[in-house]
C-alpha cells in the first residue's frame, strides 16, 4: 500500500482510497466555481493548482504546491470579474468586453505592481513574503506564502462582539510594524482592515492583499482605489494626491476599534459632516483610558491630528509616550489661531444677529398670524430616500415653528401623478406645494402666487428664464465625469475632442438625457448622438469612459466608483443650470398665503438648505451662495462650482 498527494489539498493518504479523507477531493471533481482552474493544473512548469481559498471582485487565490520545493504556496490570478471568464476545464483567461481591454491591461500592470511591492519586503515577519509573479493563460500570477490561520473579521465575526483585549493590541502593534516597513519605502497600503490581517496558528501576524497599495502624496499623485466603508478616512473619497501614511494609520485605527468593541465604525463621510464616534473606552470599561486616546487620534477625521507615523501610533498604545486628546489639541490649535477664530465669531455672530432682529422686527409689527399649513411634495419612489427628505422637512418645519408657535405646518408626501391628479382636480388645493413636474402651461394656468414680489435673498442664483410662479430651492450644474480606470482628460475644450479622447480609449461617451440641452448651450455642438436613456448607469458598470451629467450625479459616482473618478466642471466662459427642487404658493386666505410666503422664503436659508443638501443628500446643490459655500466645503471635489456660478448666464 503506498500513498497519494491530494492535488487539492495536497494531503497525503492511502492510495487504495477513491477520496481524499481531509477534504473529499476525487482526481477529476470540478473546482469549486466553473472559472477556476482545475485542481492539479500545472502552471509556469512548476507549481500544481490545489483548492480554491477565495475569490473577489479582482482576483482568485489558490492553495498549490511548489514542485521545486515540495511547499504548500498561495498563488494569486488577476481575474477581474466582469471582464473575463474561463471555460470549464480551460487554461486560458477570455476577454469578454472587448471595449475594456484597455482596463483589463491595466488593472493586470497594477497587479504585478502589487507583487513588486510585496517583495520588498519579504524580511518584515508581519507581511506575507511573495516568491514569484509571471504572465501566463493571458492573465497573470503571484505566488505568496501561505497563511495557515483565520483572517481577524473572521475572528469577530465568529465571537460576534469584542474580542480580548491584550490579543487585540498584539495584532495592532505587529501592524504598526508592518506599515513602518513599507512606509520607510513611501508606500502605503490602503486596504488595512480585519480581512486583510491574518491570525497565523503559529502565532505570526500577517497583513496581506497590497492590491490597493501605492506609493504615498510625496512619490506620485494619480492613485486609485476600492475603499472599504467603516475603514477608510475620508481622504482616499475625495482627492487622492493627500493620502500618505496617516491614511493607513486611519484604517488601523478603525480596525482595532471594531476589534476591542466589536462596533464598526461609522463611514469615515458621515463623521465628516457630524461626527458621533463614541470613544472605545465608553464603549468597554476594560479598555484602558491611554489606549482609547490613541484610537481616537488615529481615527481622527483631520489627518493633522493623527499620528505622523505607525511607530508612534505603537508606542501609545503601549503607554510608552504620553499623548493628548483630539479635544485638547483642537484646543491648542484654536488659540493658535485665535485672530481668525475671533474674525469668524463675529462674521458669525452678526450674521445670527441680524437673523434675530429680523424675525424679531417682524413679530414686533405683529409676527405672522395664526396659521395651518398642509404641504405636499413629490416622492421618489425609494422608501429610504423619500424618509431621510421627510425627516429633512420635519426638522425644517420644527425649527421655523420654534419660532412662530402659533403657526402650525405639516409635510406629505405623493407620487408625481398624484399630486398633478390633486392640483388639477382639487378645488382645496394646499397653500404651498412642490411644483417641479409641472409645466409653464400648467403654472400659468393655475391661481398661483406671482413670487417674484417675495423679498428674496438676493444671493440666490435665479436667472431669466425661471417661471415667476416657482421658487427654486436647489441647483442642478453640469459636471463631466470619467473613469480614470479607461481615461481622463485634464479639461474638455470641445465634445467632438472628447468622443475622440474615448474614441481612442476603445470606449464610450455619454449623456444625460436631462443635461443635454445645458451642454448644446454651453458647447455649442449638437449631443444627441451620446445621449442614452441609462447614461449613468452605463457609465457606473465602467462602459463609458466619459459621462456628461450633472451635480445630481455626484453622490452615485462617489459611491459606485470610489477612487476611479475624476471631475470636471466645463468652463466654456459661460454658466448654465437647471432647477432640481420648485415650489408654488396657491392664492388663498390672506393669513394662509403669508404665512405660506413666510416659510417658503425661509426654505432659502442656510439652516434649510444644510438640511436638504447636506445633510439629506439630496440631488443637486444648495439655491444660495453662501449655502453653496457650506457644501463645497464638505465636497471639496466640486470646488469648481463656486467660479462657474459666477460666470454670466448663457443664453
Amino acid at each position: 500500500m503506498g500513498k497519494v498527494r491530494c492535488e487539492n489539498c495536497f494531503s497525503t493518504y492511502d492510495d487504495v482510497l477513491d477520496m481524499c479523507p481531509y477534504c473529499g477531493y476525487s482526481k477529476g471533481d470540478p473546482p469549486s466555481d466553473a472559472f477556476c482552474l482545475f485542481p492539479g493544473t500545472k502552471i509556469h512548469q512548476r507549481y500544481i493548482i490545489g483548492q480554491e481559498i477565495s475569490s473577489g471582485g479582482f482576483g482568485v487565490v489558490y492553495k498549490a504546491l511548489d514542485l521545486n520545493f515540495g511547499t504548500v504556496v498561495a498563488i494569486k490570478e488577476y481575474f477581474p470579474s466582469g471582464l473575463v471568464n474561463r471555460f470549464l476545464g480551460k487554461e486560458d483567461v477570455i476577454l469578454v468586453a472587448g471595449k475594456r481591454a484597455r482596463e483589463f491591461n491595466y488593472g493586470k500592470k497594477r497587479f504585478i505592481e502589487e507583487a513588486q511591492n510585496i517583495a520588498k519586503f519579504n524580511g518584515n515577519s508581519n507581511i506575507v513574503n511573495v516568491f514569484d509573479y509571471f504572465e501566463e493563460n493571458n492573465t497573470a500570477y503571484i505566488v505568496m506564502e501561505y497563511l495557515d490561520g483565520n483572517t481577524l473579521s473572521e475572528y469577530i465575526q465568529k465571537r460576534q462582539g469584542a474580542l480580548p483585549f491584550a490579543f487585540c493590541l498584539r495584532i495592532a502593534i505587529d501592524i504598526c510594524s508592518a506599515l513602518s516597513t513599507i512606509h520607510k519605502e513611501k508606500i502605503i497600503h490602503r486596504d488595512v482592515s480585519p480581512d486583510n490581517i491574518m491570525v497565523c496558528k503559529n502565532g505570526n501576524i500577517k497583513l496581506f492583499d497590497f492590491g490597493a497599495a501605492r506609493f504615498s502624496a510625496e512619490v506620485a499623485s494619480t492613485v486609485t482605489i476600492i475603499v472599504k466603508p467603516g475603514f477608510a478616512p475620508p481622504e482616499q473619497y475625495e482627492q487622492v494626491n493627500r493620502q500618505d501614511a496617516r491614511t493607513d494609520i486611519y484604517a488601523l485605527g478603525a480596525t482595532l476599534y471594531y476589534a476591542i468593541t466589536g462596533i464598526k465604525p461609522e463611514e469615515s463621510t458621515d463623521r465628516k459632516m457630524k461626527d458621533t464616534l463614541v470613544a472605545p473606552e465608553t464603549l468597554n470599561k476594560q479598555i484602558p483610558h491611554n489606549v482609547s486616546v490613541a484610537i481616537m487620534r488615529a481615527m481622527a477625521i483631520e489627518p493633522q491630528y493623527r499620528f505622523t507615523n505607525a511607530g508612534e501610533f505603537a508606542k501609545a498604545l503601549k503607554n510608552e509616550i504620553q499623548i493628548i486628546s483630539i479635544r485638547k489639541m483642537r484646543r491648542i490649535k484654536r488659540r493658535k489661531r485665535i485672530v481668525g477664530i475671533v474674525c469668524s465669531f463675529i462674521v458669525l455672530s452678526v450674521a445670527a444677529g441680524i437673523f434675530t432682529w429680523l424675525y424679531n422686527a417682524e413679530r414686533e409689527k405683529g409676527g405672522l398670524p395664526d396659521a395651518d399649513i398642509n404641504i405636499l411634495y413629490c416622492s421618489s419612489g425609494d422608501e429610504n430616500t423619500d424618509a431621510i427628505k421627510q425627516q429633512s422637512f420635519d426638522a425644517i418645519a420644527e425649527n421655523f415653528m420654534n419660532e412662530y408657535t402659533n403657526v402650525k405646518i405639516k409635510f406629505y408626501s405623493v407620487s408625481e401623478d398624484a399630486l398633478q391628479s390633486e392640483l388639477a382636480h382639487s378645488e382645496n388645493m394646499p397653500a404651498l406645494y412642490e411644483s417641479t413636474t409641472l409645466s409653464d402651461e400648467e403654472l400659468n394656468t393655475g391661481n398661483l402666487v406671482d413670487l417674484s414680489a417675495l423679498e428674496i435673498d438676493s444671493d440666490m442664483y435665479l436667472n431669466a428664464d425661471h417661471n415667476i410662479r416657482q421658487l427654486p430651492l436647489g441647483l442642478n450644474v453640469p459636471v463631466i465625469y470619467f473613469n480614470t480606470s479607461i481615461g481622463t482628460a485634464e479639461e474638455v475644450p470641445s465634445i467632438k475632442t472628447l468622443q475622440e479622447l474615448c474614441a481612442d480609449a476603445s470606449s464610450e461617451l455619454v449623456v444625460s438625457e436631462d443635461a443635454a440641452e445645458m451642454y448644446e448651450t454651453l458647447y455649442a455642438e449638437n449631443v444627441s448622438t451620446y445621449v442614452h436613456d441609462h447614461a449613468k448607469e452605463t457609465f457606473l458598470e465602467g462602459n463609458a469612459m466619459a459621462f456628461l451629467g450633472t451635480s445630481s450625479d455626484y453622490l452615485d459616482v462617489q459611491s459606485k466608483l470610489p477612487g476611479i473618478y475624476s471631475i470636471i466642471i466645463p468652463n466654456t466662459g459661460f454658466s448654465c443650470y437647471t432647477y432640481t427642487s420648485l415650489w408654488s404658493i396657491q392664492k388663498t386666505d390672506d393669513d394662509v398665503q403669508t404665512v405660506a410666503e413666510a416659510f417658503l422664503n425661509y426654505m432659502t436659508s442656510d439652516l434649510a438648505q444644510d438640511y436638504l443638501y447636506i445633510q439629506a443628500q439630496n440631488a443637486g446643490i444648495p439655491v444660495t451662495g453662501s449655502a453653496v459655500y457650506n457644501y463645497l466645503n464638505i465636497y471639496s471635489e466640486l470646488k469648481d462650482i463656486a467660479e462657474f456660478l459666477e460666470l454670466p448666464f448663457a443664453d
